[in-house]
């Protein structure tokens, strides 16, 4: 799973850039590909699954980035 920050989003586009973590290249997105209600904000943290194309690259699947391993994954949110 790749992670980015989005850079920016068109919504009456339909399209938007995240930055890529690993490279320096952008990735573009649909409205259609976001997974989580509404589309992300410019500056959130976001994972994607990335797809190479002969134009460059798409992020498919966008979601906002949720950090692993905390409390609640661990076992430690205080629940049972």
């Amino acid at each position: 799973m790749a992670t980015g920050i989005v850079k920016w989003f068109d919504p009456d586009w339909g399209w938007g850039r995240i930055a890529y973590d690993v490279e320096q290249f952008d990735v573009l997105f649909s409205a259609d590909d976001v997974v989580d209600p509404g589309p992300p904000a410019e500056g959130q943290r976001v994972e994607f699954d990335l797809e190479l194309i002969a134009a460059g690259a798409l992020a498919r699947t966008v979601r906002l980035h949720r950090k692993r391993g905390g409390p609640a994954a661990r076992g430690l949110d205080g629940g049972a």
